[in-house]
């Protein structure tokens, strides 16, 4: 074996810990937010590698590609998906019903039936995010390196 190489890819391990460490470390195995994050930050290394070090002739059409689904990745991990104008006007409040116990209240313009309908719009985006996420997963993942 050729001891260059060796050392370089030696080098190289150490520079993927290195850029892995704070995604690995932010992670915790409860939610399905730090799986995106890390899944985003593989993409955008694939990306990245694509754009800066591709040998196929249509490596920016990858990484294009890739991009688009760094893009919805972001999406649901700010879970961009609520309409901020409709929920400013739907307040929750905590009512006091002895020393012990309390209820939550939703004070607001809308009637519960619009605001279950306005939920449900919100999760219907977020389903249309992720189906469309891991539709372009499931046709291109196997395209997305040299």
């Amino acid at each position: 074996m050729n001891p260059i190489k060796t050392i370089k890819r030696f080098f190289r391990s150490i520079q993927n810990l290195i850029s892995w460490f704070p995604i690995i470390f932010q992670d915790r195995d409860w939610d399905h937010f730090y799986f995106h994050v890390i899944m985003k930050k593989k993409l955008e290394r694939m990306r990245d590698y694509n754009i800066n070090s591709g040998h196929c002739v249509n490596s920016h059409v990858t990484a294009q590609k890739i991009n688009t689904c760094i893009k919805l990745l972001d999406t649901l991990i700010k879970d961009d998906f609520q309409d901020e104008e409709f929920w400013k006007d739907v307040k929750h409040e905590w009512i006091e019903l002895d020393e012990e116990y309390s209820e939550l209240k939703t004070v607001s313009k809308y009637s519960q039936e619009e605001i279950k309908k306005q939920i449900k719009k919100e999760n219907a985006l977020r389903r249309k995010c992720i189906k469309t996420l891991y539709s372009i997963l499931e046709k291109r993942v196997e395209t997305f390196w040299d």
